[in-house]
Parts: C-alpha cells; structure tokens; sequence
C-alpha cells in the first residue's frame, strides 16, 4: 500500500515535522510497508474458545507476625568502631575542605 503525498503530509503535521519533497516521496513507501504491518498483525485470529487460567497449586499461605529481636543492639555495638553513647559516629558526607 503506497500513501498519497497528501497522506504523509498530514501524518508529518501531526507529529510536527517538515518534510523535503525527497523525505515525502521516500515516506509513501515506507509508511504504507509499515502500515500493510499492522494490518497483518491485526488480522491474527488471537480470540479462543478456551480460557487460559493459571491455576495455582500453591496458595500462599499467611502466618501470624510475631515481633522478635533478632540481634541485640549491645551486641551490635561491639562492632562498632567509632561511637557516641548509643549513636554510631561516621564521618561528615559534606565537608567542606576550604576553610
């Protein structure tokens, strides 16, 4: 399917470009080859009897929360190398070098 030069114009103004007469008559062809495309994929019989379900053997199962420490915050600490109190001390992220 070749589109007219009217075709291609009017598709060029609405994606707001501007075509050379060049680019207009290169266009006719491509854009038809492009649009015989879509038409084949759109022809594609894709509608089935049959529904696809998928069927999950596996339902999630749901469990209680149930709050727990799981490591205590003393024994974290110990592995701190720098700290303040209760806080860990890290180095400033900003510093400024200059004064």
């Amino acid at each position: 399917m070749k589109l007219s030069k009217e075709e291609v114009k009017h598709v060029a103004h609405l994606a707001h470009l501007d075509l050379s007469e060049v680019e207009i008559t290169k266009y006719q062809d491509t854009l038809g080859e492009l649009i015989d495309d879509i038409n084949k994929i759109n022809d594609i019989q894709t509608k089935t009897d049959e529904e696809l379900v998928f069927v999950n053997p596996n339902p999630l199962k749901y469990r209680e929360d149930v709050v727990e420490d799981i490591v205590q915050i003393d024994e974290l600490m110990k592995n701190v190398p720098k700290k303040k109190g209760s806080f860990v001390e890290v180095s400033g992220a900003m510093i400024n070098d200059e004064n």
